[in-house]
């Protein structure tokens, strides 16, 4: 198995089962995207969304519901894929990653 951005001392509990708030990527109430997880059996892919995490206005934990559910493609289709989905529903995604998406998405193949 083989992994890129893996979870170590970044504060987030992918396996709190408390996270009762999902906000779509275009809520006003989503301050950040945190986290964007696919996996896949290899690197080529496809790609399946495991799970997308964020914080509220208010600090909390959230899930995150994006559109983009499958990624054809090898890894490095993700980050584009990504991209150009939010570009067309209007989210300023740079913004919610905090500078750079590459930060937030994790491939696990």
């Amino acid at each position: 198995m083989s992994e890129t951005n893996n979870l170590v001392d970044v504060g987030i509990d992918h396996h709190d089962t408390h996270q009762e708030i999902t906000l779509g990527w275009d809520d006003p109430e989503l301050a950040a995207i945190i986290r964007l997880r696919f996996i896949a059996d290899s690197w080529r892919g496809p790609f399946d969304l495991s799970y997308a995490l964020g914080r509220d206005t208010e600090g909390r934990q959230v899930r995150v519901r994006i559109p983009v559910y499958q990624i054809m493609g090898n890894g490095g289709t993700v980050t584009r894929t990504l991209v150009e989905a939010a570009k067309r529903d209007g989210v300023y995604l740079r913004g919610l990653c905090g500078g750079d998406i590459r930060g937030v998405v994790s491939l696990c193949w």
